[in-house]
């Protein structure tokens, strides 16, 4: 059975943890066990541990922490094992709160073992024997632990509840993971008979080791304290060195202001450049666009002046064309003009072939020819041969006229027709 006034003293050791609540039954799920494990055990993932893995992640994690404890330490228990369950939770809170200690007591650790300090006295007095069953490797360390948190009986409860000395101006909670401890009363792993604790020779020899692991508790004290001492004039040394540095420091401060200016001066500068730079670049980039244009435009200009050479070719072709045109015209007016003579002198024909003709029908004649160029003409005998004389001539000239109006006009074929139409007609 768990007994009431050591069970106190876990308890207010897990209060200090942030573990707040009013028995130790509470914690039969586990799960603060895990996330007090967590802290030291970077490993255990608490979303991942299902309810019934838990007991047996928390003891692999004390088995790899605590390495005197046996492997499958943990007996499965349920609901209606009250008083087991107790001192079961009770052995593993003082296991796990253990390795948070000892592990809050190194120097890289992130856990304050400030809380614990804070304890009262006897608390502290209780952890302390607590730590030092744990850490010993001479007993085992599960039944001693289960010794000392049940309920003892009254043979020992003189010698358990002896008062123990206390040593000199050790008043405060120190504890060193490095040095191996020995609990106070030295209990056996298994618990010795009635009667042989009422046997005086044994009850002195129980006295006697509980009188030399007090000495040896107090050497290592008196050992801790050397330590202690060398460490706090180690580190008044590192303070003054430290203040040697804060003072170089602030003085180097002043300097540091003036090359805080400097460095803003040259910040000011380089963005002084940038533009400079950016705005050249602009520049350079205008003038090879300018390069560009002008090459299209000299392109453009050289095309031009193909363009004007060949206008002024069509220039000289048009005026030409101009001058032949001009001729062509002088030449079609002056064949206009023999045109018109030819007709004159044409019209001049026909009225004298009329008079002839109007001549030979007034004069009657037996026998009636047939001119050869007007085949189906009636002709007198007397009359023929002037008709035929007249219509050589008149045929000359109408050849003249068609070969003159052929070397100088393409319009020849119009005053030939002109002239074949009214010959005809005639």
């Amino acid at each position: 059975m768990l007994d009431k006034c050591r069970k106190h003293a876990p308890l207010q050791w897990l209060e200090c943890c942030g573990a707040i609540f009013g028995d130790i039954s509470e914690l039969d799920s586990g799960i603060k066990f895990l996330e007090l494990l967590s802290i030291v055990d970077a490993t255990i993932d608490i979303e991942n541990i299902g309810p019934t893995n838990r007991f047996q992640a928390i003891e692999n994690s004390l088995c790899a922490i605590h390495s005197s404890l046996p492997q499958h330490f943990l007996v499965p228990w349920n609901d209606t094992q009250k008083a087991g369950s107790q001192l079961t939770l009770a052995t593993m809170s003082v296991l796990v709160l253990s390795a948070l200690f000892v592990r809050a007591a190194s120097p890289n650790a992130k856990h304050s073992v400030d809380p614990v300090m804070a304890l009262e006295g006897k608390v502290q007095e209780e952890i302390k024997e607590l730590l030092q069953i744990v850490t010993s490797p001479e007993y085992d360390v599960i039944t001693s632990l289960r010794n000392h948190l049940q309920v003892q009986s009254d043979d020992e409860s003189p010698i358990m509840t002896k008062k123990r000395p206390k040593c000199g101006k050790d008043q405060s909670f120190t504890f060193s993971p490095c040095t191996p401890r020995f609990p106070l009363k030295r209990i056996s792993p298994l618990q010795a008979p009635p009667t042989l604790l009422r046997n005086k020779d044994q009850q002195i020899k129980k006295l006697r080791m509980q009188l030399s692991s007090e000495e040896m508790r107090v050497m290592d004290l008196e050992k801790e304290l050397t330590d202690i001492r060398a460490s706090a004039a180690k580190s008044s040394k590192e303070i003054a060195s430290l203040k040697i540095e804060v003072s170089r420091l602030r003085s180097s401060q002043h300097s540091s202001s003036d090359l805080d200016e400097e460095v803003e001066r040259l910040r000011s500068r380089i963005s002084f450049l940038n533009k400079e730079v950016h705005h050249y670049q602009s520049i350079a980039k205008d003038y090879d666009d300018m390069i560009c244009e002008n090459v299209s435009l000299k392109a453009m200009v050289e095309g031009q002046l193909e363009l004007q050479c060949d206008i002024e070719q069509l220039k000289t072709s048009l005026s030409e064309m101009g001058a032949e045109k001009l001729a062509l015209e002088t030449q079609v007016d002056e064949l206009f003009q023999l045109q018109g003579a030819l007709e004159a002198k044409l019209d001049e024909k026909n009225k004298e072939v009329d008079a002839l003709r109007d001549l030979c029908s007034s004069k009657s004649s037996p026998k009636i020819l047939q001119s050869p160029n007007f085949p189906g003409a009636p002709v007198k005998a007397a009359d023929s041969f002037f008709v035929e004389l007249c219509c050589v001539e008149l045929e000359e000239t109408k050849s003249a006229a068609t070969e003159s109006q052929k070397k100088k006009s393409p319009d020849g074929t119009s005053i030939q027709r002109f002239i074949r139409k009214r010959f005809h007609k005639d």
